[in-house]
């Protein structure tokens, strides 16, 4: 295997047409009432769909949907297995779209992934790669509201998410899909100037894969220190709804019975927003001292919302293309010695580029907003999502000793994953404050000579510790 992903790699189709011709054989000499059928099928599908991805050969894909179409089919509807045969029919059809412009194919591909969304007995990872999918298919379409009543389908969902069963490449792909789909979500709210619904459902989505599945402080183990019976029948709830199960009766009993613990959760004092996003008034609250800004990128559009403990704001960015900044993020700017000046020339290109085209439009909306006089440097707390999420927001600006038109000039900034993450930390940092402690301040005013030079006296250091 691993010399075949080699040699797929290299360019070299040798070993991928004998998995074809293999493939090919092996549905030949398979009956059509054999229950195989289908798994042949769906391999020869999947070998010529690497093929064409390979070669860009489109007797490939049109051979690959054909098989595809049969594998749907042939597949019973109550079968779990039968999602993740309509999103591989969903990929190829998405696939030909993008090749020929085909209408058609970008209507059916979007109805099979939303089928495959709608399969219940498949285990919610496979539902959501496939809603995921959907939700970029159903936008070009104008079919703005069904692809947010979507994305909010999801978001819901992620409590029911138990990637512990999952290997290591599943998990880091489905907290992707989480984070692009909350991204999503959050932009098509924003087109229609839901700017508060946008930031709750972006924010959850990040709060509950940073939680939830990367963080162990998470609402899961703070509910397992102090109630541990409900906080194990949740996650046995969980466990079972992650199973492949082929009865809708039973599969919708599963989701049921979790959805019930999730409520009951959130009736436990202290528990109330279990693995949901604070409300907008604890978001600004969060906001004291300062701004919090999101920005979030995305290929529809990007757009900043600024939290305030006043107001809330959105700013769309439209200079801020997705495309743009993949091809940014790309560069690679590690360098030998000798590369040195022409990366920090790059470098300071692609700051001035986020500074013009992302942080002085922020910075000046927050001039204005702030009502206050003599309030810069402005207090930020800087999220990004999507793309956003590595940007050096505070390092963006012209990087000119003529100019001030840096964001260190006029903001003091920092970063954190999400709000939810913010209020945790001023919350630690409020609770070390009430404990009483000492400071050992040692200082040294004079320094003995070294050699034959002596060191200036540093008689200040007495009055910074007088004062500390």
């Amino acid at each position: 295997m691993e010399e075949y992903s080699n040699n797929m790699r290299m360019g070299n189709t040798s070993d991928i047409d004998l998995a074809v011709v293999s493939a090919q054989v092996a549905v030949s000499m398979t009956l059509k009432t054999d229950p195989r059928c289908a798994a042949s099928l769906n391999n020869l599908g999947s070998k010529l769909g690497r093929r064409y991805q390979r070669t860009g050969a489109m007797s490939d894909l049109e051979e690959a949907i054909s098989v595809a179409r049969q594998v749907a089919t042939a597949t019973p509807n109550d079968h779990p297995g039968r999602a993740i045969h309509l999103n591989n029919l969903g990929i190829k059809l998405e696939s030909r779209y993008k090749r020929t412009a085909a209408i058609n194919d970008l209507h059916e591909a979007s109805a099979h992934l939303y089928e495959a969304w709608n399969t219940c007995t498949a285990i919610p990872f496979v539902r959501i790669r496939s809603a995921a999918r959907c939700i970029k298919l159903l936008a070009p379409q104008d079919k703005l509201d069904a692809a947010a009543q979507l994305g909010k389908a999801v978001i819901r969902m992620l409590p029911s998410v138990n990637t512990k069963l999952l290997d290591r490449t599943d998990q880091q792909y489905i907290i992707s899909t989480f984070a692009g789909v909350a991204a999503d979500l959050c932009a098509l709210r924003l087109t229609m100037n839901q700017v508060e619904d946008a930031l709750l459902y972006l924010e959850q989505g990040r709060a509950v894969i940073l939680s939830q599945l990367i963080d162990n402080r998470s609402d899961v183990s703070d509910l397992a220190k102090n109630h541990p019976k409900i906080a194990c029948r949740y996650e046995e709830l969980r466990n079972d709804v992650n199973t492949p199960i082929r009865s809708l009766e039973q599969d919708a009993a599963r989701e049921q019975a979790l959805n019930a613990c999730i409520d009951e959760i959130r009736t436990i004092q202290g528990h109330e927003r279990f693995l949901l996003s604070q409300t907008t008034a604890e978001m600004q609250e969060c906001a004291a001292g300062g701004t919090i800004v999101v920005v979030n990128i995305t290929e529809y559009r990007s757009d900043a919302i600024l939290i305030l403990p006043t107001i809330i704001d959105a700013i769309n960015l439209p200079d801020l293309l997705a495309s743009d900044v993949e091809t940014w993020l790309d560069k690679d700017w590690t360098y030998q010695r000798p590369e040195r000046a022409v990366k920090n020339r790059d470098y300071s290109r692609y700051l001035a580029w986020l500074w013009k085209s992302c942080v002085k439009q922020v910075l000046d909306r927050l001039h204005g907003l702030h009502t206050s006089a003599g309030c810069d440097p402005f207090r930020v707390w800087w999220v990004g999502s999507g793309l956003a999420s590595t940007m050096p927001f505070h390092a963006a600006g012209i990087h000119d000793i003529s100019t001030t038109e840096t964001a260190y000039h006029k903001a003091v900034s920092s970063y954190t994953p999400s709000i939810k993450a913010l209020a945790r930390a001023r919350k630690q940092d409020k609770d070390l404050k009430r404990t009483t402690g000492s400071l050992l301040v040692v200082t040294m005013p004079t320094t003995p000579p070294e050699g034959e030079k002596a060191l200036a006296n540093l008689f200040g250091v007495n009055e910074e510790r007088n004062h500390s």
